[in-house]
């Protein structure tokens, strides 16, 4: 049984489509003689795009020495040496860096060994878009075109259809009138003008004994060019003749006799003018037998028609005789024939002379080997006789020597008395019988294999052959050797006397190319070529994968082939086998594919439900397997899961964040069930906002590293996980768009219509429709098709259809596709990242039908490089769904992620140079032209200089110098003080006496029975004095003298320095 495989994958979504290449060792500069080369490729429907942020090489003339190339493909965009500033680089070099769609880019850069200074190197980055191919003429769709991530696709009108081309809609005209004798056809829309790209076939038959009659009727109007050549056309073919083509407006002579009972009518037209077409009336009438019955001949009597019935004579001209009916004995040059129903006469004897079958093949020799029964003799093959000049032609031929030639018949002839045999001459020497060669002819040819042979030669009797198959792709069934012998009887047969030749069957699970042993690399590792022959690049809108599982069977998920629960059609879905470069494949034609076969028990449309998310692919034509080509086998019954085993996923996923083009694969160990269940339940808490967890059930298991988060998806879902045993792949599993996986393609156009479509809606219906875009897209809704019931405010049958909460729009009654393409369609589309919702209901008064309504979606990535919003101060990278900004060199970005900021700070702590801001004090702000006062001494051994500029001026800056001194003591030491000896400054060593101010004393370092009001103080290396003892007031206790009365307050606050009364 193939489970379903449940992969630890990370719960962040896919990194963004972009990344950085710069030289080696940059910034701090490459060394000399380097050499390295960078290939980035953009995935299909996309543009790669380069932009270079800084560039600093050696300059030398053309770049000799030192030198970036810049390659798109095999093309040379640029060369690049010397200095450039971020200005002239995107001006000037920038937008020429990007590849061809679904192209590469290569970088290669080269140095020399004459450097003589340090050069940084260079800097770019590299991001993905989508193009949008609708605006490319070369991609002009007739009529609609859909958009989507990487890619498009061309829609019609209603009533057209697709033609193979894929590009061309082609109206729905055709129409088989067989049966019919007497009616009308005309061009679609008479009387108004017929559509544009019309292709019509109208089919008429009849009797075959009668032949039909055309006459053009009213006015005939098909759109010619001034020279009179067609640019629409009319065309009237049979089986032996073709009438037309016939445009302008004078219409063809009729009645047009077409001697046939079959008949097409055939009607083109381009996409200009307003003609209104033809109408034309049939009929039929008997048919007439032409008034020639064979080259080289005449007919007697001559009449204008023949008709059923009449006979003529056949006369063939002179020097010619008919070929048979007449007797070889008498040279009759004439014949009776008789015109039939059918229009044909019967006989007709072609009129050759002698050598008839020379130049002839088997298919030109018309044999009546029984006149009376009017039997046909079908000719197989013509010999020559070997000596017979076949390289002289028939009116300058002397030479008949050797003109006899032998015809073989396809089918043995039925001998009667009207057909017998005539006798050969007998051979005199010896008996004919014991001359007799069994010859078994060439044996019948094997598929997927040979045949060689072992004894014997030239196939003749009791030769000896073996048949085998083209191995290693091939073997026998049973793998046993078959040798066959021919027998008397002609046929080749092996020792049991059976001459049903063998089988070859298909060997599965083997690849040639054996891949690099164990890999646990996260996101793998580029698999060699045919090391994984069974892999195949699925594409249905997005990318997927599938595993060949037979020559018409491919094995893949479920999910790759439904939408909304419903199988996609077969057109949508593009299969590619035998290789490992996605660029080769989308150069070579898919598989065909036949039918498409989802589990019937899989229902995807919960999005977290995998059970039985399994689906088969039938193909038109069998594949032949050779080395790049191999199925993968089915399990067998006792087929077993062990933990820790490890299993081989491989695709064209995501790695390192870009869509790969080339095959990756990985292996990855077989996980515990309970192990895996815990880890399924632990992130169902999660929540995540865009992830949901699948239910794990007995169908599944679990693979993968649960500590380094590896995982197969992003473009890999529906390829196989292959187990080995006994050297042999097998089918263990299908990688979904696995757990906290947000891969499920982006499809491309999907239709939404209303119920019944087109044959009509129901009364009292109600739909509604939910389509979302995923992050950084937006989601548009076209409109093909309104044939409501019309209603005042469209409050009986109404579709409406809502961006988010906001209505868009309420429809109603039949708006034509011009009046939906102009002042509809234009205005449905989702926010950014939002959802659009149709909601369609009818009530029970709908009194006639009406087809109702046909949408396609599509969704597109939006440059936020654009919105104002979303300004980026210097570099702004578009990418799949959002937008990054980058900087400068030198520059960094903040933390909002948009702006960037000159990286100019500096740490210089323990330099003896330093410059203004200092822990106790601010110098400035400064500007203008005018310097400060300096030298400025900052008293500190700690300062900040703080520079900011806006985005404006090119003013040219400042330059400070520091140096250091020793520092100086202030001249205060605290407040309420004077210092003695007074000087300019005090340096270390000096030492003064601090004097208290009157009222004030040291509040430390005295006696405090003694009121001193000075002390002595040294000035420190540091430049602090040392002792500081602060000059505060006096404090008076009043106890005892309150303790006497009251003592009123002279001066000062309460308790300091206060005179009692």
């Amino acid at each position: 049984m193939i489970s379903l495989l449940v992969l630890f994958l990370p719960l962040s979504t896919s990194l963004p489509l972009l990344g950085w290449v710069e030289s080696p060792g940059y910034p701090c500069g490459y060394p000399n003689e380097a050499k390295h080369d960078w290939e980035r490729c953009a995935p299909p429907g996309h543009v790669l795009y380069l932009t270079l942020t800084h560039l600093d090489l050696e300059d030398s003339d053309g770049c000799e020495h030192d030198a970036l190339e810049i390659f798109s493909g095999e093309m040379k965009l640029v060369s690049l040496c010397g200095r450039k500033s971020h200005s002239e680089l995107q001006s000037s070099v920038n937008p020429s860096l990007q590849s061809n769609i679904s192209g590469c880019l290569r970088l290669s850069f080269h140095s020399d060994y004459s450097k003589t200074q340090r050069h940084r190197g260079f800097r770019a980055f590299y991001t993905v878009k989508d193009v949008d191919e609708c605006v490319d003429p070369d991609n002009a769709c007739n009529q609609y075109c859909a958009n989507y991530i990487g890619g498009y696709r061309c829609f019609c009108w209603p009533g057209y259809y697709l033609e193979k081309d894929e590009h061309s809609c082609t109206v729905n005209c055709s129409m088989d009138l067989s049966g019919s004798a007497l009616g009308t056809v005309s061009s679609p829309g008479r009387p108004g003008p017929y559509p544009e790209h019309a292709l019509c076939t109208f089919t008429l038959a009849v009797d075959d004994h009668l032949q039909l009659v055309l006459e053009f009727a009213g006015a005939f109007d098909v759109q010619e060019a001034e020279g009179g050549q067609c640019v629409d056309s009319v065309t009237i073919k049979t089986p032996s003749r073709e009438f037309g083509p016939f445009c302008g407006s004078v219409p063809p002579s009729s009645p047009l006799l077409t001697n046939s009972h079959q008949v097409q009518i055939l009607f083109s037209s381009d996409a200009t003018g307003t003609n209104t077409g033809f109408t034309f009336k049939y009929t039929t009438t008997a048919k007439t037998c032409p008034n020639e019955v064979t080259p080289n001949s005449s007919a007697s009597p001559q009449m204008l028609q023949y008709r059923q019935g009449d006979q003529i004579t056949v006369t063939c001209d002179p020097g010619h005789f008919p070929t048979a009916g007449h007797n070889d004995d008498v040279n009759y040059q004439d014949y009776k024939s008789v015109c039939q129903s059918t229009g044909v006469w019967n006989p007709i004897f072609p009129c050759d002379p002698a050598h008839m079958v020379e130049k002839h093949n088997a298919s030109g020799i018309q044999i009546y080997g029984d006149l009376f029964s009017r039997r046909d003799l079908v000719c197989e093959k013509i010999i020559y006789h070997p000596q017979y000049k076949t390289d002289i032609s028939k009116d300058k031929r002397l030479d008949y020597n050797n003109d006899i030639a032998l015809i073989k018949l396809a089918s043995r002839a039925k001998l009667n008395h009207n057909l017998r045999p005539i006798c050969l001459p007998e051979k005199k020497e010896g008996s004919m019988k014991d001359k007799v060669v069994i010859d078994c002819g060439d044996p019948s040819p094997l598929l997927n294999g040979g045949v060689s042979s072992l004894s014997g030669a030239e196939n003749k009797y009791l030769s000896v052959i073996e048949y085998h198959c083209n191995t290693p792709y091939y073997t026998l069934v049973d793998g046993v050797t078959v040798n066959y012998t021919c027998r008397e009887d002609r046929k080749w047969k092996d020792y049991q006397n059976n001459y049903i030749i063998p089988k070859c069957s298909s060997v599965c699970g083997r690849p040639i190319v054996p891949y690099k042993g164990f890999l646990k690399v996260l996101g793998g590792a580029n698999a060699p070529e045919a090391s994984i022959p069974w892999q195949v690049f699925l594409v249905v809108g997005g990318r997927g994968g599938a595993a060949v599982i037979g020559d018409q069977w491919l094995l893949t998920a479920a999910q790759n082939l439904l939408f909304y629960n419903k199988v996609i059609e077969v057109e949508l879905v593009k299969a590619y086998v035998g290789g490992n470069d996605v660029h080769k494949f989308l150069n070579t034609s898919p598989l065909r594919i036949a039918s498409l076969h989802p589990h019937p028990l899989f229902n995807g449309s919960t999005g977290n439900n995998y059970n039985n998310d399994i689906a088969l692919i039938k193909l038109s034509e069998p594949i032949t397997f050779n080395k790049f080509v191999m199925p993968l086998c089915l399990p067998a019954d006792d087929s077993k899961y062990q933990t820790g085993k490890s299993g081989l996923v491989s695709g064209f996923g995501i790695a390192e964040g870009m869509v790969t083009n080339q095959l990756k694969y990985i292996e990855l160990p077989l996980v515990d069930r309970d192990m895996c269940s815990r880890s399924i339940n632990s992130r169902k808490e999660m929540r995540h906002q865009f992830h949901k967890s699948p239910e794990f059930t007995d169908n599944m298991f679990c693979a993968g590293f649960p500590e380094r988060m590896m995982d197969a998806c992003h473009g890999d879902s529906g390829g196989a996980f292959a187990l080995k045993e006994n050297e042999r792949y097998w089918a263990a599993g299908i990688p979904p768009c696995a757990l906290f996986c947000p891969c499920r393609p982006l499809c491309p156009c999907w239709g939404v219509e209303s119920p019944g479509y087109p044959w009509g809606y129901p009364n009292e219906a109600k739909r509604d429709w939910e389509r979302c875009a995923p992050p950084g897209h937006v989601l548009y809704l076209t409109l093909t098709h309104l044939d409501l019931e019309d209603s005042d405010g469209c409050e009986h049958d109404a579709l409406e259809i809502f961006s988010g909460e906001v209505k868009l729009v309420s429809l109603c009654g039949r708006k034509s596709r011009d009046e939906l393409q102009s002042s509809v369609n234009p205005s449905l589309q989702s926010d950014i990242s939002g959802c659009l919702r149709l909601s369609f209901h009818s009530d029970y008064s709908n009194t006639q039908r009406h087809s109702g309504f046909r949408a396609f979606y599509t969704v597109k990535d939006v440059d936020e490089c654009v919105d104002p919003d979303n300004a980026c101060n210097q570099y702004c990278a578009n990418y799949i769904g959002g937008y990054r900004c980058f900087c400068w060199p030198g520059y960094y970005l903040e933390k909002d992620e948009h702006s960037c900021t000159v990286n100019c700070s500096m740490d210089l702590s323990g330099s003896a140079l330093g410059t203004i801001k200092t822990p106790s004090r601010e110098f400035g702000p400064f500007c203008g032209s005018v310097l400060p006062s300096s030298p400025l001494l900052t008293n500190s051994h700690q300062v900040q200089i703080l520079f900011s500029s806006d985005a404006t001026g090119t003013n040219t800056g400042f330059t400070l110098k520091y140096t250091t001194t020793a520092k100086t003591c202030p001249n205060e030491v605290t407040p309420n003080s004077s210092a003695n000896p007074q000087m300019l400054q005090y340096r270390q060593g000096d030492q003064i006496t601090v004097t208290c101010d009157p009222g004030h004393f040291p509040t430390a370092g005295h006696n405090d029975d003694v009121n001193y009001q000075d002390y002595k103080s040294v000035c420190q290396s540091t430049g602090v004095w040392n002792p500081i003892f602060p000059c505060d007031p006096v404090e008076c206790d009043l106890t005892d003298l309150t303790e006497k009365g009251r003592v009123p307050q002279a001066f000062g606050p309460e308790g300091q320095n206060s005179v009692p009364g």
